[in-house]
């Protein structure tokens, strides 16, 4: 899939699930801004098509997903149902782009990752498309990197 095309969908995958799960407005952001303090969610692709959907959120809009998603206030999340919730928004984004993408394909469980100061690397993949999303809560950023042929890693040592 063509960079721009990615982008495009990625907006409307985005866009549809906030909308359609949580009955929350997420608007495009004109740039991609990297979240300094937040929580990421991941989802690995593997198949015909192989790589990593990550689902960066601000503190703010993380509990407010989370919240909206289970039902509840922010305040009474416990960090499982935290971690769970976004888990689940992460594993939405990738399916539904997943079945853009060549075919057959499969998910992984998703993974989350929390705390100050973290890195999330995914070795031996490149960046295929990103985007950065608003809401009245904070920002979200997805990005979406596509595994390397074996034969560009071995070129690359």
């Amino acid at each position: 899939m063509e960079p721009e095309a990615l982008r495009e969908s990625l907006v409307d995958i985005v866009r549809n699930v906030w909308e359609s799960v949580l009955s929350v407005a997420l608007y495009p952001s004109e740039t991609v801004e990297p979240i300094a303090q937040g929580i990421t969610s991941c989802v690995q692709i593997s198949g015909a098509w192989a790589g990593v959907v990550c689902a960066q959120f601000s503190p703010t809009l993380a509990k407010s997903s989370a919240a909206a998603m289970l039902g509840c206030e922010p305040g009474e999340l416990s960090n499982d149902d935290l971690r769970d919730a976004l888990g689940e928004l992460a594993n939405m984004i990738g399916g539904n782009l997943k079945s853009l993408l060549a075919a057959p394909s499969s998910l992984t469980l998703p993974w989350v990752t929390t705390g100050d100061g973290y890195l999330v690397d995914f070795p031996h993949c490149e960046l295929a498309g990103e985007i950065c999303m608003q809401g009245d809560d904070g920002l979200l950023a997805v990005r979406v990197l596509k595994a390397l042929p074996h034969q560009q890693i071995e070129s690359r040592r």
